[in-house]
């Protein structure tokens, strides 16, 4: 996986607990419906994820896996990483699970690094894309795909599993409800690629070994006008985080409007929603419920249009910046058109996916924690 991997949130906060509390309430309405088969197995996956998440809601075990970031010398999350498990108030056997996961999970050369599993770098331009497949351009070993199925197989296995990768079942459960939401962000599932000329291009392995194409890190490295995003830290704010948290705070403004909302609270959202008809295609078809892995691979091939519309509007070539890695493209956006009102526009997009996510994060837990009876 390229490098600056630190800067990847995912969905901020807010768009994690929204999928997670979503997932939750559809679980308690399913666990009350007349189809006892349904209900029960609502009921089971309810009490197996409580169990696991030590008492925590589906809302607060979502921002975990970007909090612990904070470990790492280069968090940004805490001055003090040591008093993060009591500033969050996590309970105290998740607290220790999390230390071990972390510790097993931070060796960057062997690609088992905690930053790396949130997200997976498959090309797209404004025109073409390319394909979620084990060895593609791209892809790695340990990436947002392979890690969602490792948790799946530990989670089956009462721990056991998970392609040799040291990971305790409760941190499993936190690392999916976080994950699915990821993997319906789009810059968390394609990046842009460029040449030396800032044309973007869909690389070949040789291009990317060459160093003759570079890659936006799914926008990390992609600065965009005030106008998008506030600047962070002092820096001009990035293309990824627009997708982040300025376009869904954008989405959940257009909910509390239309739902006569008098707070734009996530998990108050979620509850006005959870009623809702499910979206369309939130599930599979023809899957194997003992083996999730192509469900995976299909939601992350599924995101792929939405990373490249993410792109089309703005200008290229893009103007390129002084490199911040030899692997990393950094540029400045521009859009083609000046008017257009992009995070606003994109709202409804990110609604779609967020709605998504809570539904099929309910379902892969029915799937995994619950399995139906054969």
């Amino acid at each position: 996986m390229l490098g600056g991997s630190s800067l990847v949130f995912g969905y901020s906060a807010p768009g994690h607990r929204f999928v997670g509390a979503l997932a939750e309430d559809i679980l308690k309405i399913e666990s009350r419906s007349p189809d006892q088969a349904e209900a029960r197995r609502a009921r089971e996956t309810l009490e197996r994820a409580r169990s696991l998440l030590h008492g925590l809601t589906f809302a607060q075990a979502s921002v975990i896996p970007d909090e612990i970031k904070a470990w790492d010398p280069n968090g940004k999350f805490s001055a003090d990483p040591g008093a993060l498990v009591e500033e969050k108030h996590w309970p105290r056997a998740l607290a220790a699970d999390l230390r071990r996961y972390f510790k097993a999970n931070s060796d960057p050369a062997s690609g088992r690094n905690h930053d790396n599993y949130h997200y997976v770098d498959i090309p797209v331009t404004p025109w073409a894309r390319g394909t979620y497949a084990p060895g593609a351009v791209g892809t790695e070993r340990y990436d947002i795909v392979t890690t969602l199925h490792a948790c799946e197989e530990i989670l089956r296995g009462g721990g056991r599993g998970g392609d040799g990768r040291v990971i305790p079942e409760d941190v499993a459960l936190v690392l999916m409800i976080h994950l699915v939401g990821d993997l319906h962000q789009p810059l968390h599932v394609g990046a842009e690629y460029f040449d030396a000329r800032g044309e973007p291009v869909i690389p070949t392995k040789a291009d990317l070994e060459s160093g003759r194409v570079k890659s936006d890190i799914g926008g990390n490295s992609l600065e965009v006008s005030s106008s998008l995003t506030p600047p962070y830290d002092g820096r001009p704010g990035n293309l990824h985080y627009v997708w982040d948290g300025e376009i869904p705070k954008r989405a959940f403004e257009a909910w509390q409007a239309s739902l006569g909302s008098d707070t734009d609270r996530p998990e108050a959202l979620a509850g006005l929603l959870a009623n809702r008809a499910a979206p369309s295609g939130y599930k599979p078809a023809g899957y194997d419920p003992s083996d999730l892995m192509p469900v995976w691979e299909a939601w992350a091939n599924e995101i792929l249009p939405v990373a490249e519309q993410a792109h089309a509007p703005f200008v290229t070539p893009v103007h390129p910046l002084e490199a911040k890695s030899p692997k990393i493209f950094s540029g400045e956006l521009e859009l083609k058109d000046r008017r257009e009102d992009y995070d606003r526009v994109e709202a409804p997009v990110v609604q779609a996916e967020l709605l998504k996510a809570g539904w099929r994060l309910a379902w892969v837990m029915k799937t995994v924690l619950a399995p139906a009876a054969n």
